[in-house]
């Protein structure tokens, strides 16, 4: 399967990265950057996959998303 993820919003503003920390601490970080627009991210996925992989990509695509406002994470 092929999957794109992106972030959208109905708002004409940049998007604002918000860290959320201990269950309800919220943060923006000071280096992070406000994208106007999102681009989106794409994987290839087969339903065969083991679980490994699978998260693999799940990261992967998290991490290239996040990457667009400069933040560096992990799950």
């Amino acid at each position: 399967m092929h999957v794109t993820a992106t972030i959208t919003t109905a708002e004409p503003t940049p998007l604002t990265p918000v860290i959320t920390e201990y269950g309800s601490f919220r943060t923006i970080p000071d280096h992070a950057r406000r994208p106007r627009r999102i681009q989106p991210v794409t994987t290839l996925i087969t339903p065969a996959d083991e679980d490994d992989h699978l998260r693999a990509s799940a990261q992967d695509t998290f991490t290239d998303l996040m990457h667009q406002f400069g933040i560096t994470v992990s799950l």
